[in-house]
């Protein structure tokens, strides 16, 4: 004969825990799972409007968003090191590329702007030219 071991013992109890109906219980995981897709759908939400404000308020206080009618425009600005870093400006119509460190800001290159029809007036400067 066999002996009993002790899960035989919690056999019966356990099959009769899982096969009787339990509509409370069902009930309870019925909202229990409601409320976590509500916390989840509001996180979601908080997280979204989070992002939305970071992304204006970012946009709106950028270096290198200067006015329209300002008289020193900040064209790029390129990082090469840990506080240092290439700045190219735009003053009264002439770009000036800039060194700018932790001590100072030093001038690198004063460049002329190129016009935005170049191929154009490179066209028209050939033909121009050809006919003298």
């Amino acid at each position: 004969m066999l002996k009993p071991t002790l899960a035989d013992a919690f056999l019966p109890a356990t099959l009769l825990v899982l096969l009787t109906p339990q509509p409370a219980t069902a009930a309870a995981g019925m909202s229990d799972m409601a409320a976590y897709l509500r916390l989840t759908w509001g996180l979601l939400i908080v997280l979204g409007i989070m992002l939305i404000l970071y992304a204006l308020v970012r946009k709106r206080f950028s270096l290198l968003h200067s006015p329209e009618k300002s008289a020193i425009k900040v064209l790029e600005i390129r990082h090469l090191m840990p506080k240092k870093s290439l700045c190219l400006i735009e003053v009264k119509g002439r770009e000036y590329l800039l060194g700018i460190s932790a001590e100072n800001i030093s001038l690198i290159a004063s460049l002329s702007a190129a016009p935005e029809n170049s191929f154009a007036a490179a066209l028209e400067n050939s033909s121009s030219r050809a006919e003298s």
